[in-house]
């Protein structure tokens, strides 16, 4: 494992403890080359257009648009845990007209490794990234 897959698994399992004051029974603990080529293989399709847009696959993922270059996996999941705030936990829903299913899929207990891309889109149409 890479030094950049190591210090964006330690960041993402920080984020779960520090924003959410929660500590899954399960942490991440690796990458898995399987989604991680999954999700290299889908970034790349997003290169041109730099769209937001889910690839549909059997993977549960999230996705992250950023205008310019520059951003860091660690930003993305920064992200996607703020929307904490609009997560119900009694009723285990979002507040009606937000989104935080990202915010779950950081979170869900489950989930030990993850697979993970980032592209620089063409003609400054800014950075994709997307987790499994």
């Amino acid at each position: 494992m890479h030094n950049a897959d190591l210090a964006y698994i330690h960041q993402k399992n920080l984020l779960k403890i520090e924003c959410c004051s929660i500590r899954s029974e399960v942490e991440v603990t690796g990458v898995d080359t399987k989604l991680e080529q999954y999700a290299k293989s889908y970034a790349n399709q997003r290169r041109n257009d730099c769209a937001l847009e889910h690839s549909n696959g059997p993977y549960g993922e999230n996705i992250f648009w950023g205008g310019g270059t520059g951003w860091k996996p660690a930003q993305a999941v920064k992200a996607w845990v703020e929307e904490v705030q609009w997560y119900n936990y009694s009723e285990n829903s979002c507040a009606d007209g937000q989104m935080c299913g990202h915010y779950t899929q950081i979170v869900w207990n489950t989930t030990t490794k993850v697979g993970r891309a980032s592209v620089t889109c063409i003609d400054d149409k800014g950075t994709f990234m997307l987790q499994l």
